[in-house]
């Protein structure tokens, strides 16, 4: 079996794959994802435009220029076969028990060749990585919404931690829902003292790209 293979498999059981377009060639792809290529071409203009399905606005972000020949990645034109992905970038296509999510444009690459990407805030981008988490059935712990900071809970035995991370060069103050009983206390490792925990929200101050490990007892 071919690592497409196995791909596919994974999503016919009922997965979710992702994947944004940068010259992928192989057999099977239009099936898996639902669409047949009419073309590919060299992105125009200096901003990517994105629509997302349920958002009435498209996403964009700039074009990063290409350095050399090796930098330069392709847009993919489809005509989608589900009416789900009619008129967006973003396509969502159902197959066996699972989903297949195509982005039509190098969406990566765009992220890795701009420099300071996030500097303007990361909202454009966490938005597309949430709508595929979703689909997924990923249940991530939401620090105010606040797509800058990465919050994962991680439990062994009785031991319980919340991880965070600021991901953005700017100070942020969190507010992050732990379920549990009134009682519970929170310790920072980074900060080796007790931080605020009242009626199950955590409450804390990160730093500029900063991160920090609460335990909570």
């Amino acid at each position: 079996m071919t690592d497409f293979q196995a791909l596919r498999a994974f999503v016919e059981a009922g997965g979710t794959l992702y994947c944004s377009y940068d010259g992928l060639a192989v057999d099977g792809f239009e099936e898996l994802f639902g669409v047949d290529i009419v073309c590919s071409s060299v992105p125009q203009g200096d901003a990517w435009s994105l629509h997302v399905p349920g958002r009435e606005s498209p996403l964009s972000g700039p074009l990063p220029s290409p350095i050399s020949p090796l930098h330069v990645k392709r847009h993919l034109s489809v005509s989608a076969r589900s009416a789900k992905g009619m008129s967006s970038s973003l396509l969502v296509n159902e197959y066996g028990q699972g989903h297949a999510v195509l982005v039509t444009i190098p969406f990566e690459f765009c992220l890795a060749m701009t420099p300071y990407a996030f500097e303007h805030g990361c909202q454009p981008y966490h938005e597309v990585y949430s709508f595929v988490g979703k689909l997924a059935g990923i249940k991530g712990m939401q620090a105010e919404a606040n797509p800058a900071v990465e919050t994962r809970e991680f439990s062994s035995g009785a031991r319980r931690v919340i991880v965070l991370a600021n991901h953005e060069p700017h100070v942020h103050t969190v507010s992050v829902i732990v379920p549990g009983g009134a009682a519970q206390r929170a310790w920072s490792w980074r900060r080796n003292a007790p931080v605020r925990l009242e009626e199950g929200v955590l409450r804390l101050k990160l730093g500029p790209s900063e991160g920090d490990i609460v335990e909570i007892t």
